[in-house]
């Protein structure tokens, strides 16, 4: 399957299931909605510089969180691209990434920062709209964070995250505490985290 490049190169690719319509993020300022099954563009939105650094979607309705240059938390609408919420100036240093929880009703968002300035963890509360915990521990810029899956045999919080940073570490976090309980030594420079059952 091929979808037509965007004008510039793709720095974000989210499935965005049970829709089947995956947002291509491109770092010069836009979101785009494809159809997978025809592979048509099915509506974008653009922000005039202002680069997109972190999307996630919600899997049980047509939304998506995104993060941006402008320190702003977006919720946008995928059928239209209408903007269903907006938080101005969320953060004070730039977001890198974000993650909704698997209830839906928590964002985990990421930050850029070095020696231990900036390089938070946040948590931000959907239905309250507000910041519930903002994490540090990082030394470098937290590139990537994910909600980790509840699991039996897990020796985790039952609510938990993971995060990896340019400093090496992978950290993982209860969230319900606000505090790490996990910190594992995996080399430099790490980009990108993925969490998955089993």
């Amino acid at each position: 399957m091929s979808l037509s490049r965007s004008s510039s190169y793709v720095s974000h690719l989210q499935n965005a299931s049970p829709y089947h319509t995956p947002a291509m993020t491109s770092t010069f300022w836009d979101d785009r909605v494809w159809d997978v099954e025809t592979t048509k563009l099915r509506t974008f939105s653009k922000i005039s510089r202002n680069i997109v650094t972190g999307v996630c979607f919600l899997s049980s309705q047509p939304l998506f969180v995104q993060t941006s240059e402008d320190l702003r938390l977006r919720v946008w609408d995928s059928r239209a691209m209408q903007t269903a919420a907006v938080t101005e100036h969320c953060f004070v240093h730039l977001p890198l990434s974000c993650d909704v929880s698997p209830d839906e009703n928590y964002f985990l968002i990421t930050c850029n920062g070095f020696e231990g300035t900036g390089c938070e963890v946040m948590m931000w509360d959907r239905r309250a709209g507000k910041m519930l915990h903002s994490l540090e521990g990082h030394i470098e810029a937290v590139t990537s964070g994910c909600f980790l899956p509840s699991l039996q045999q897990s020796t985790f919080p039952a609510f938990a995250a993971a995060t990896a940073s340019k400093d090496g570490e992978v950290k993982v976090w209860d969230m319900n505490a606000g505090k790490e309980v996990e910190s594992l030594s995996c080399g430099e420079n790490l980009l990108s985290l993925a969490a998955t059952r089993g």
